[in-house]
């Protein structure tokens, strides 16, 4: 992976802690061939549920 790949996905990753459903959105893609797509996937649901409250 590049260093500007790298520092996207350290900077997507602080946006999910922050609860940005769009940066969960992003790693889902970015990690759509793996297991980890749909923890993703779901933190981003969970996130749009809590911004429409």
């Amino acid at each position: 992976m590049r260093g500007d790949e790298g520092s996207a996905l350290v900077w997507l990753r602080r946006s999910t802690h922050a609860e940005y459903p769009e940066a969960n959105l992003a790693l889902a893609i970015a990690y759509r061939n793996d297991d980890a797509y749909w923890s993703y996937v779901k933190e981003t649901l969970h996130d749009y549920k809590h911004r429409i409250q």
